[in-house]
């Protein structure tokens, strides 16, 4: 199961200037593919899907190029994402387990004024862990599609960009690169026996 960690954007400049492109106005253009509402209010499917999921969003194309030049190229970076989701927009399931490693999603809420912030990454069981602004969100994807399943839901609309990231990187944040990694190869520890 996906683990999301909110790290401040104030702990490396490339997340600060990531924040300050999604602040500024973008032309957009909205793209669907398949039918958003009904696809996320059934869950996650019962096979794999790395891509192509129904969705309401406008990619922000500029962005990803910007965003792909500011990021280090060097094995473990990759630029993500740059999408713009208006309000009742998002991305429905979907696992990504085809490029298994660390992401690094910064979002920019945009709740009108007085309204609480109701985007965000969902897991399943719609747990939606809301954007805040001024925060990454940095999770780990595995191998094993079925425990990375995940959807973005924008009732109140977001931008976002993102990318992949080498551990030391997401170390380097101040992430427990321990929480939500799974060791198959250990075996579980058995409750304990009242004597």
């Amino acid at each position: 199961m996906i683990e999301v960690q909110q790290v401040p954007v104030g702990r490396h400049p490339l997340l600060c200037r990531v924040l300050d492109l999604l602040e500024r106005p973008w032309l957009t253009v909205l793209e669907t593919h398949g039918n958003f509402d009904v696809d996320f209010l059934a869950g996650p499917p019962a096979t794999n899907r790395v891509d192509k999921a129904p969705r309401w969003l406008a990619p922000l194309g500029q962005l990803g190029v910007i965003v792909r030049n500011m990021i280090p190229r060097e094995p473990g970076w990759k630029a993500q994402c740059a999408n713009y989701f208006p309000p009742g927009g998002g991305l429905s399931w979907h696992t990504n387990s085809s490029r298994p490693g660390w992401r690094v999603y910064i979002p920019y809420p945009l709740a009108p004024a007085g309204q609480a912030v109701q985007s965000g990454f969902v897991l399943p069981g719609f747990r939606r862990i809301d954007d805040r602004h001024g925060f990454a969100n940095v999770f780990r994807i595995d191998e094993d599609w079925r425990e990375d399943w995940h959807a973005v839901q924008a009732v109140t609309g977001r931008r976002c960009a993102g990318f992949e990231a080498p551990e030391a990187f997401v170390r380097a944040l101040g992430v427990d690169v321990t929480v939500g990694v799974r060791f198959p190869s250990e075996a579980p520890t058995p409750p304990a026996v009242p004597r």
